[in-house]
């Protein structure tokens, strides 16, 4: 729970701090009373290799799909979290940065399980490499903003774009 509040100080300090204009909030958000834990949508789960079939292609696929999914699950949970903050609706608040925190935490997991399939060098370092970026926001001791967090997601998107060429 120490962790969730830390997550929710830094991103609601750090929304206080951005100078962009939070984007509209979808329907897929948590709020107030939802479950938190549930993502809007599921992370893949790789399958096994059948008789060490490369799976670069479907790896590079499927991990792509779960940053842009995180990413904008990520929006959406943070106009929740900070129309949550200014009502000063501290549950809403707690449930939003909860819910980034499941979903990171479930994403790196996926990334780091994406790591055991049969795939090129170049795509295991980049798995590798998103799994720390994201073990790192996930931890207790991250004081990154949201802003940071964002460019996290932005550099993942590049470093998979380039490595699933």
């Amino acid at each position: 729970m120490r962790r969730v509040l830390v997550l929710a100080t830094a991103l609601v300090l750090g929304a206080g701090c951005s100078a962009e204009t939070p984007p509209a909030e979808p329907a897929s958000s948590v709020s107030a009373g939802a479950s938190p834990s549930a993502p809007a949508t599921s992370i893949p789960t790789p399958t096994a290799p059948a008789g060490g079939v490369d799976l670069t292609a479907q790896v590079c696929t499927d991990a792509s799909q779960a940053i842009a999914e995180a990413s904008a699950y990520f929006t959406a949970q943070m106009s929740a979290l900070e129309k949550a903050a200014a009502k000063g609706d501290q549950d809403a608040v707690v449930a939003a940065a909860t819910a980034i925190q499941n979903r990171i935490t479930a994403l790196g997991l996926a990334v780091t399980t994406f790591t055991t399939q049969t795939i090129s060098p170049e795509l295991r370092k980049v798995l590798v490499e998103s799994a720390a970026s994201l073990q790192e926001i996930a931890s207790e001791a991250y004081t990154g903003t949201q802003a940071d967090i964002r460019k996290t997601f932005t550099q993942l998107t590049g470093a998979f774009d380039k490595a699933c060429r």
